[in-house]
């Protein structure tokens, strides 16, 4: 065989490796990102207006606000105290640090408005975006079954 063959067979073999070791990196990142999905899944979602959703981050972790067809991508800093909702406005209560914030999330035009948290700042924001009175915060927590009394 001359050199330039052998350099030829030589470079096929290589790419063949370095093409199947990408392959192996590839599926091992599809399957860890699916399981994250499922264990996201396994602590539950609940559906909120126009495809967002409010879950639990981790096991132990805070909840969030996410829209649902964008990677989960945060649309609400992290840590949901309390949560309403009608058909378009999503109302919550969030800490950060010490200080607590309520905070509405218009789902059509997917604007957050944040002020400090008082029941004046509450109804201010009930006014200005036309939400019901009677729509009162729950805590997230009660939103989902107790896992203590699973098998």
């Amino acid at each position: 065989m001359t050199k330039n063959k052998l350099t030829n067979i030589g470079r096929i073999v290589g790419y063949s490796i370095l093409g199947f070791v990408l392959l192996i990196v590839i599926l091992c990142l599809i399957y860890y990102k699916g399981l994250l999905d499922l264990e996201k899944k396994e602590r539950g979602f609940v559906e909120l207006p126009n495809n967002y959703y409010v879950f639990q981050a981790s096991q132990e972790g805070p909840y969030d606000i996410a829209a649902w067809k964008n990677d989960d991508k945060q649309v609400v800093k992290p840590n949901i105290l309390e949560i309403a909702w009608d058909e378009r406005y999503v109302l919550f209560k969030r800490v950060d640090g010490t200080e607590e914030e309520i905070g509405v999330l218009d789902t059509k035009t997917k604007k957050v408005k944040s002020l400090s948290y008082s029941s004046d700042n509450l109804q201010k924001l009930k006014s200005e975006f036309s939400i019901a009175q009677d729509i009162t915060l729950k805590s997230v927590t009660s939103l989902w079954p107790d896992r203590t009394k699973r098998r």
